[in-house]
């Protein structure tokens, strides 16, 4: 994992609440992960673990995290 990831991942960890809602993800990713892009996910199995809450899907802070991390790629200037 490279450097970056860690900086991320370290954020994100203390800035999270323990559980947040789907539509959340939008903002705390800086539209990098859109709503709907993630409800898609989790219908096909690709999303992270989810629980439901009176018809609101939530998610863990550190199951989100743990699914996040593979995801998370640096690239090199030149490769943008």
């Amino acid at each position: 994992m490279g450097m970056l990831n860690v900086d991320i991942l370290d954020k994100l960890r203390t800035s999270l609440p323990p559980v947040f809602g789907r539509r959340y993800v939008e903002e705390i990713t800086g539209g990098l992960i859109k709503m709907h892009t993630l409800a898609n996910w989790d219908a096909l199995g690709e999303g992270p673990e989810t629980f439901k809450l009176a018809n609101k899907v939530g998610y863990e802070k550190e199951s989100f995290l743990k699914w996040l991390e593979p995801r998370i790629k640096q690239v090199r200037e030149k490769d943008m």
